[in-house]
């Protein structure tokens, strides 16, 4: 299986919100040290507040050190 696909849906002076766009691949959530990593690598996460969009539609936090570093996950807000 290959690595997750996303894309990143919006982009704040304090928050990145991405989206799980893979069919046939990982989902973010599951190759959540990856997306970190090439988001660092990239110059695009910084210190911003990572936010993602599941396969399902459910929004949850990708918690990272701002060095490129997963250091978990956070629930998004639920309505």
């Amino acid at each position: 299986m290959t690595r997750a696909k996303y894309r990143v849906e919006l982009q704040t002076d304090d928050q990145i919100l991405i989206k799980d766009v893979g069919e046939d691949s990982m989902t973010v959530t599951n190759d959540a040290e990856a997306v970190v990593r090439d988001l660092h690598r990239n110059g695009i996460l910084g210190e911003h507040r990572l936010l993602y969009i599941d396969s399902e539609g459910s929004v949850d936090e990708l918690k990272h050190d701002g060095k490129g570093t997963f250091q978990g996950f956070a629930p998004g807000k639920r309505t």
